[in-house]
């Protein structure tokens, strides 16, 4: 489940939110510089917030500028393959469906999907041949997301808006870090630095 690693990085979002994620035409839209996803509308979010469920998730282009053909919209290729390759297995309308599993074609459960992204955290350790850090959850791919956003500029209301938090501190108490001081996140900075080099 590549793209539901994708989809969590690039999001910010809860686990909850993910699971509402839809490929109804009207709440997956592809576009030519982003894809835009939606939440079901009927979703109860665990914890309000001041920034409304119904906001869509806006994934851009990795690459603005494209100067070779595979740099094309990433998201919007990957996705796209996706929901093609995966459309005869579903049974319903969500993104993220069980393959290979015995509940095959249903709805991925929070403790699936939560499992799947702590599993590809892991993978991307192994294939760096770096130790994971202790105590990664899917929690840790917020952070790490929220983190990198913030390295990068981003502004703590952009950060608030794009995971859907209710306050800062929210992020401040439960999220931040400091990226260039620990050596656990050595990784990810290798991560956003080859996307930024390539």
């Amino acid at each position: 489940m590549k793209v539901l690693f994708l989809v969590a990085i690039t999001s910010a979002r809860r686990v909850s939110e993910l699971g509402t994620l839809s490929i109804k035409p009207e709440l997956c839209v592809l576009r030519r510089d982003k894809v835009a996803l939606q939440a079901d509308p009927t979703f109860k979010p665990k914890v309000s917030s001041r920034f409304p469920i119904s906001q869509e998730i806006c994934l851009p282009s990795f690459c603005p500028n494209p100067s070779h053909p595979s740099e094309r919209s990433w998201h919007k290729r990957a996705l796209k393959v996706f929901i093609l390759r995966t459309e005869s297995l579903k049974l319903t309308d969500s993104m993220f469906v069980n393959v290979g599993h015995p509940r095959l074609s249903q709805t991925m459960s929070e403790a699936s999907m939560s499992a799947t992204i702590k599993q590809r955290i892991l993978k991307c350790y192994r294939l760096s041949k770096l130790p994971p850090p202790q105590g990664i959850t899917v929690h840790s791919i917020c952070s790490m997301a929220a983190n990198a956003a913030l390295a990068k500029q981003a502004s703590m209301e952009e950060i608030c808006w794009a995971a859907t938090w209710s306050s800062l501190s929210t992020f401040i108490r439960h999220y931040k870090t400091n990226l260039y001081s620990s050596t656990e996140a050595a990784f990810g900075r290798k991560v956003f630095q080859h996307v930024l080099d390539s």
